[in-house]
This record gives structure tokens, C-alpha cells and sequence, in this order.
């Protein structure tokens, strides 16, 4: 049999699948819409994207209260090392002042002034050995809300990003679990041929075995068929293997695990045709919808925020307080007071610092256009990869039918020459392999095609609903 029959393995080898023992696990039929829809929710890549997301949410959020008054708790408790104390009348107030020597009081006036002296010269606590206070503040920013206005949108923005990440990996994933899919199909596909030629090989070789006992043919054209027949038997047997590694990839990406194994449908897709829209259709529609440009035009946005933000370093920030605080323990303050004011921070000179903030943000601004067009332009190359993928797909496919035509044709003629006696076997076996090879070359091209087909709407960024439609969507 000809070596030609062996280019079936490495034409369909799956990506970055490596040889490993058979996983045995219970069998389950699954169509494409059910992988989709569970590598939406079991994708480790999605369950990222998603807490992305809630923390961006949670950013915002914090930022949204820096608007509103915010309230302060503070307070201490001291331990002194002793109680502070002091005597007006004397320069110890652990000594009392001796007010014996003073003639006794005689009149009225002269008692209050007794009784003021005895209680200045006698010991007065000024602070006890433990001092306690509380006090709450509140503050409002009154010049900052400018910024701060501007900060909530730039964490809003952070917020889209995440989200836009989430439709870029989404789109990623889902396209990973469809282009798996289609290679379990291709695999499947080719292996029913192998195996359909198996039947036919065994046919032929029981025919002529009969015809060798009536000595019709020699004994090499039996020997031929039975290596043909042992030939295709091992490059079934590698094909089987590839199905079932095949189907293990599925699961991964679907989100499953290689543990589950799966027995993908065949979907019922429409027959794809050439693309209704022209490239330059294809790439405006892709500068609209890709989310990958999406996240370079926030990045835009944001350095533009940050520039506003920025404004706020040169003009004073004013903020009102309102303050009431509690005090025990000392006789040089009251137990309760209360103030309410204006606070204001203005750094006039700090050497071209903030100056040099904004030149940074517009450096990082020119950066951002021109990694936009950078990514623009791998986008719109990547549409026109997948355009002309979609032509030349539809080209083989065309080309593969009339292949098989001619391959059937070729086989049903050598077959009954064969039977006649006209022809050897080996013209049979050759007969035999170009029909598998075309009907497997058939299968592959058909799935590369609708591959193709959703390569392409995924890079002009529709939705997911419309890669399995027959049309471009722009």
C-alpha cells in the first residue's frame, strides 16, 4: 500500500496534546451549545475575569465614599508616673504652707481672705495619675471633590476594563472549546473513514483469498492486501488514540477536566459560502467591536482623567472639620469641647514635582495612541488572516468534492478489473487509498472551513450566537 495513506495522523494532529495512558471515565454525549455554555461558567479563566471584575466594583465603590463627610474616632488613656499637683503659696506642694504665724481673723473681710489662703497654700491636683480622651471629627472635602469627582470616573473606567478583559477572554475561550470541538469531528470523522476501509480491505482480501484456491491470482497479490490490511489497521488504531486525546482536550477547555469523557454531536450548520461583506467591511467592523482596541481607548481615557486629577496639586485643598472631644483627668482643659472650622494644605513649592506629573501623564497619553495603533493593527491583520482562511477553505472544499468524485469513480472501475482478472491488486490497494485519503481530506477541509468561519467572526468581533451562522456578521 502506498505511504500516502500514512499523511493522516500528522494532518490532524491536535495542538499541543501529548501522548499519555488512556483516562478511563463513564462516556457522555454533549452538544456544542452545552460546551459553550459550561465553559462560560466552569472555565478557570472566566472565574479570573469575573473576580477582576468584583474587585474593580469593589474600587469604585471606595472611591464614591471619599465624597461624603467622613467621620474619626480618636483617643487615648495615660498612665502617669504620679499625679501632678501644685501650691500657690509655696514651691512644693507635698510641703504645706504654715499659716499659724498669721494673727487670727478679726473681721469679716479678713476671714474670706484666711480661708482663700489656706486653700492656696494647701495641695491642689492639677492632673491625676490617669488621663483619658475621646474626641470625634468629622471632615468634608470642599476643593478635592473636584479630583475626587474625577477619580470615581477613572475607577468607573477600571470597571469597563475588567468587563472588556471579560469579553476578550470569553471570546478566547469559547473560541478554544469551538476549535476543539471541530477537531474531536475531524478526528471522528477520518477514523469512520479508516475504519469503513477496513470493511472494504477485509472484503477484498476474502475475495482474494477464493480467487487464490482457484489459483486466478498469484500469491503476492494476496500478501499485498494483507499488508494494505495490516496498514491501515495500525494508522486506525493511532487515529482511535487521537480521538480519545481529542475528546480529553475537549473536556479541559470546556472547564471538565481530562477525567470526563465526552462524545461531542455533529451540529447542523448551514453550508458556509463565500463572505457577503469585503475586507474593508471586515475591518471597519472590527476597529467597532474588538474588545481587545476597546481596552486600549480606556487606557486613553484614563490617562486623560489622570490629567484632570492631576490639576488638583496646584490649588489649595480646603476641607471643613467639626470636631467634639471628651477629656478627664487634668484641670487645664475642659471635660468637654467643640470647634468647627476650615482646614486648608497648599504645597506652593515642592520643585516642579507636579509639573512634572503632567508631563509624565501626557508621555504616558502619546504611549497610549500609539499602542492603539499597534494593536489596531494586528487586529485588522488578524481579520485578513481569517478572511483569506475562509477563501482558501471554501476553494479546497470545492476542490475536495470533486476529488472524491473522481476517487469513486477511479475505485468502483478498478474493483470490477480486478474482479475480472484485469488488474493486480496492487492497482486496487491504490485504488482504495486515494478514496480514503479524498474522503478524509474531505471531513478535514469541511471542518477547517466552519473553523474558519468562526475565526473570522471572532476577529471582527461578533457575538459568539453568530460564529455558526452562513453569513458574516459586520
Amino acid at each position: 500500500m502506498r505511504e500516502s495513506l500514512l499523511w493522516v495522523v500528522p494532518a490532524i494532529l491536535v495542538a499541543g496534546l501529548t501522548c499519555g495512558a488512556h483516562l478511563r471515565a463513564e462516556e457522555s454525549q454533549v452538544t456544542l451549545p452545552q460546551c459553550l455554555e459550561a465553559a462560560r461558567l466552569l472555565s478557570p479563566a472566566m472565574r479570573q475575569a469575573d473576580g477582576a471584575i468584583e474587585g474593580a466594583v469593589a474600587r469604585k465603590n471606595a472611591v464614591r465614599g471619599q465624597l461624603l463627610p467622613g467621620v474619626t474616632v480618636d483617643g487615648n488613656v495615660m498612665v502617669w508616673n504620679q499625679e501632678v499637683a501644685m501650691s500657690f503659696l509655696s514651691s512644693s506642694s507635698s510641703t504645706p504652707v504654715d499659716l499659724s504665724a498669721i494673727p487670727a481673723p478679726q473681721t469679716v473681710y479678713e476671714t474670706i481672705l484666711f480661708e482663700m489662703l489656706k486653700q492656696m497654700g494647701g495641695k491642689t491636683v492639677v492632673q491625676e495619675q490617669v488621663t483619658w480622651q475621646v474626641g470625634v471629627t468629622a471632615a468634608q472635602p470642599l476643593t478635592p471633590i473636584w479630583a475626587i469627582v474625577h477619580s470615581h470616573k477613572l475607577a468607573g473606567l477600571g470597571v469597563d476594563l475588567a468587563m472588556l478583559k471579560k469579553s476578550e477572554t470569553l471570546a478566547n475561550t469559547l473560541f478554544s472549546v469551538v476549535s476543539a470541538y471541530y477537531q474531536v469531528l475531524q478526528v471522528e470523522a477520518v477514523q469512520g473513514t479508516l475504519s469503513e476501509s477496513l470493511g472494504r480491505m477485509k472484503d477484498h482480501l476474502d475475495k482474494a483469498r477464493l480467487l487464490r484456491q482457484a489459483e486466478l491470482v498469484a500469491p503476492a497479490d494476496v500478501l499485498k492486501i494483507e499488508v494494505a490490511l495490516a496498514r491501515v489497521e495500525q494508522t486506525e488504531l493511532s487515529m482511535r488514540n487521537m480521538a480519545e486525546l481529542a475528546r480529553a482536550n475537549l473536556a479541559v477547555q470546556v472547564g471538565w477536566g481530562p477525567g470526563r469523557t465526552v462524545r461531542p454531536t455533529v451540529p447542523e450548520l448551514p453550508a458556509p459560502r463565500l463572505p457577503p461583506v469585503s475586507l474593508e467591511e471586515a475591518f471597519a467592523a472590527a476597529e467597532a467591536h474588538r474588545p481587545e482596541l476597546a481596552q486600549v481607548r480606556n487606557a486613553m481615557e484614563q490617562v486623560r482623567l489622570v490629567k484632570r486629577i492631576l490639576v488638583q496639586e496646584f490649588v489649595p485643598s480646603v476641607s471643613a472639620l467639626a470636631n467634639y472631644t471628651h477629656a478627664e483627668g487634668s484641670s487645664f482643659r475642659d471635660e468637654d469641647s467643640m470647634f468647627v472650622g476650615l482646614a486648608f494644605s497648599w504645597p506652593v513649592w515642592q520643585w516642579g514635582a507636579s509639573a512634572y506629573k503632567m508631563d509624565e501623564a501626557n508621555a504616558n497619553l502619546r504611549q497610549a495612541q500609539a499602542a492603539y495603533d499597534q494593536a489596531r493593527d494586528f487586529v485588522l491583520l488578524e481579520v485578513k488572516k481569517h478572511y483569506l482562511d475562509v477563501l482558501s477553505a471554501m476553494e479546497e472544499l470545492r476542490v475536495a468534492q470533486r476529488v472524491i468524485d473522481e476517487a469513486e469513480e477511479n475505485y468502483r472501475m478498478q474493483k470490477l478489473l480486478f474482479e475480472a482478472e484485469y488488474k493486480t491488486s496492487s492497482d486496487l490497494i491504490d485504488a482504495e487509498s486515494s478514496l480514503t485519503q479524498a474522503r478524509s481530506q474531505y471531513f478535514i477541509v469541511q471542518w477547517k472551513t466552519w473553523l474558519a468561519w468562526a475565526g473570522l467572526q471572532k476577529a471582527m468581533g461578533a457575538p459568539v450566537e453568530a460564529w455558526f451562522q452562513a453569513e458574516v456578521v459586520p
